[in-house]
């Protein structure tokens, strides 16, 4: 292979920022063929077509601003406008025939990988400047585009098998097993609703409000994890509930157990009166899928750049339903639903394994 150097990728590259002017109102205003594309990163980005056009040029796009700042777009050549979440980054005149644009699309993705860009940390010009990119050199200094051109053509490759085997992965982790096949007898369905009333969290416990109330009952958020956001001098529940994010990677459930409170990106089931002889930890696995099913918005692949959202509101009007097991007088077979409970556990323990492998090795970054 070439020898390498490291360089500022501002060196090589030039740049035009969005407009902040090409707003919903100005799109409306001036409808067009040419495409607008925002700092969204997932699904179709483009936010509108209006009658004019900023660029008609091969180059990467860099969202700047909000949770997926630093995350970088290829654009082929064609016209379109970029809005003010984002900038434009192309070859500089005399380093157009000696930068190839692909290859530096994943040598950025890895450099800009190393760093942490969100909602605080924009990806200002400041804040990128100085961020340093793999260059392949020719024995004399000279950039050697020919390499450029094959490892761009060679990391595509490994692109599009990562996203086969990510692809697989999350239809993995969303596939139910069944474990009964007779569940025509000995099952009945419930609708969640009659078991539970879905509940928000409060509003007031944010950042502040822990610091000015500090205690030993914790506080939960729309992490998916027992990840505690704050502790207080005081609980709202006391007890064993499940409880889902509202907001985020909306839909994922945990139980809670103990004297605890909850945000308002967190989501709680109050038992109703029917909810007798009822396995928490079997209704989890039963109502999961059917939340994750149910969660609007933006889905990304491995939870990343993912916002979606399941309200109280949106779990009383879809008024779905459960599978229950029943004893042969009908009543709910509470030893079954543990007995269940814990094989898909194991399950879904297995599955997780399977998943984070696979994560694990698509996040291998070659450089």
């Amino acid at each position: 292979m070439s020898k390498t150097v490291m360089i500022p990728f501002t060196d090589v590259l030039d740049y035009k920022s969005g407009s902040a002017t090409l707003t919903k109102q100005y799109m409306n205003d001036h409808p067009g063929r040419f495409p607008v594309y925002s700092a969204k990163t997932i699904g179709e980005t483009k936010v509108g077509e209006i009658d004019s056009y900023m660029f008609d040029i091969e180059g990467l796009q860099l969202t700047t601003n909000g949770a997926n700042a630093g995350t970088w777009l290829y654009r082929e050549k064609h016209k379109f406008s970029l809005n003010g979440d984002a900038r434009l980054y192309y070859p500089k005149k005399e380093f157009e025939n000696v930068i190839d644009i692909k290859y530096l699309f994943y040598s950025l993705q890895f450099a800009f990988n190393l760093k942490t860009f969100d909602w605080s940390t924009k990806a200002t010009l400041n804040n990128t400047q100085n961020i340093e990119v793999i260059i392949p050199v020719h024995d004399d200094g000279t950039y050697d585009i020919e390499t450029q051109k094959n490892l761009a053509q060679q990391y595509q490759e490994i692109e599009c098998k990562k996203q086969i085997l990510l692809n697989k992965a999350e239809e993995l982790k969303r596939y139910k097993i069944l474990i009964d096949s007779d569940i025509q007898s000995n099952y009945v369905k419930v609708p969640i609703t009659k078991l539970f009333t879905p509940k928000g969290g409060d509003m007031k416990l944010s950042k502040p409000y822990c610091n000015e109330h500090p205690g030993d009952y914790p506080v939960y958020s729309g992490s998916t994890s027992r990840e505690v956001f704050g502790n207080i001098d005081s609980y709202k529940y006391d007890g064993e509930y499940l409880t889902w994010v509202i907001d985020g990677l909306a839909g994922y459930v945990m139980k809670l157990s103990g004297q605890f409170s909850i945000t308002c990106h967190r989501g709680i089931l109050i038992p109703t009166k029917e909810c007798k002889d009822i396995d928490l930890l079997y209704v989890k696995y039963m109502i999961e899928p059917i939340f994750r099913k149910r969660a609007r918005g933006r889905i990304g692949i491995n939870g990343k750049n993912e916002y979606t959202a399941l309200k109280p509101t949106h779990i009383m009007n879809y008024n779905d339903s459960i599978l229950i097991p029943v004893d042969e007088n009908g009543n709910y077979d509470l030893k079954k639903q543990q007995e269940l409970a814990m094989k898909y556990a194991t399950i879904e323990t297995i599955k997780e394994n399977i998943y984070n492998q696979i994560y694990n090795l698509t996040n291998i970054i070659i450089n």
